[in-house]
């Protein structure tokens, strides 16, 4: 039976709270059961049986439920993303707040080129003191890799992209969710590689699921017969006065609301110069006191698709003013020396473009 099912046949049935995190391996969670204690070994295999890639649970979980609300607005277009936080008990070993707060990891090195989210090789600057095999972190995503076949890359496992998945795809058989990760340089200013480690580092942005499991015969029903209570993305995470590790949470929504769709669509970088397309023609009129004489076939200026032949021709493409004056300065004044000419450039558009001077 489901969660649901189990808390509509009995009322006082005992209700277990379980987080789990992206790209960490422990759950968190919080409930007791008549019995008493329910243990690490009995959430693990919730969701051991479903494969969701965890591999130990820790409890101390408590939640603050106060943000999570549900309002119905008939005349408001915006989104109200609900939010919830959670706090975990430090304990003896303060096993969750160690991880969070360990800002440099024992060992990291760089991402060395893109990696789309089903990528199977990671390349990085060096992978010399990583392990022989093992998990690594880029971003909120963990990765289990199988080797080292060089000295920058990493084969990842089977089935090794996004493991520790609170939530599951449709689309592989373990139905986990990876990550791309790109390196975005930009021109002339300070840029930065993922960075790759063997601890997780980045928290803020990690994928997070709140379920309620029924705790009925020993057992917890499985993660996905559990009814999911909450989905969403950390924001920030603190130390509390108490020391207890707080994460503060959006729900999915204002992800949706944050996202634009299209963005920077119609903004485009032009190219330096101006561009002469194959086909057109300059040329001169000269003039010679109250007459004008057009210039013959052979004296233009044509816009060619190849190599131009002398200074009659230039090839197509694009060139920067001080290039374009230099290619008009050598026909003019090989061709309109000593007299008076109006040049027109004309193209493919109506119209054209003209000058005057004096050669």
């Amino acid at each position: 039976m489901t969660a649901l099912a189990n808390l509509k046949a009995d009322p006082a049935i005992t209700a277990v709270f379980v987080v789990s995190i992206e790209g960490y391996e422990n759950l968190l969670y919080m409930g007791k059961s008549a019995a008493g204690v329910v243990t690490d070994a009995t959430v693990l295999a919730a969701y051991t049986a479903d494969d969701y890639g965890y591999t130990g649970a820790i409890p101390g979980l408590d939640i603050n439920w106060s943000g999570l609300k549900q309002e119905l607005h008939p005349y408001d277009t915006s989104f109200r993303p609900t939010s919830l936080s959670f706090s975990v008990n430090p304990g003896r070993d303060d096993r969750f707040g160690s991880v969070v707060f360990k800002r440099k990891p024992d060992i990291s090195s760089y991402l060395s080129t893109d990696i789309d989210e089903d990528d199977l090789t990671v390349s990085v600057l060096t992978n010399a003191a990583y392990p022989a095999s093992g998990t690594i972190y880029i971003g909120t995503e963990a990765i289990s890799y199988s080797s080292k076949p060089n000295a920058t890359d990493f084969t990842v496992a089977t089935n090794g992209r996004g493991i520790y998945s609170p939530f599951k795809a449709d689309t592989e058989t373990l139905k986990r969710f990876g990550r791309a990760h790109r390196l975005q340089f930009v021109a002339d200013e300070v840029n930065f590689r993922p960075r790759v480690t063997t601890e997780p580092v980045v928290w803020n942005g990690r994928q997070i699921a709140v379920r309620l499991h029924t705790f009925k015969e020993g057992a917890l029903d499985s993660a996905d017969n559990s009814l999911l209570v909450f989905g969403g993305t950390i924001d920030n995470v603190r130390e509390a006065s108490n020391g207890f590790t707080t994460c503060s949470c959006s729900d999915f929504r204002k992800v949706l609301g944050e996202t634009v769709i299209g963005h920077d669509q119609l903004i485009g970088k032009a190219a330096e110069g101006l561009f002469f397309r194959e086909g057109w023609v300059a040329g001169m009129a000269w003039f010679t006191g109250t007459t004008t004489d057009a210039m013959t076939a052979a004296e233009r200026l044509d816009v060619v698709a190849g190599a131009p032949a002398g200074a009659k021709g230039i090839k197509e493409g694009t060139y920067t003013i001080e290039e374009v004056l230099g290619v008009l300065n050598k026909w003019v004044g090989a061709a309109a020396y000593g007299r008076e000419y109006m040049v027109t450039l004309a193209t493919h558009t109506p119209g054209a473009q003209r000058t005057r001077g004096k050669g």
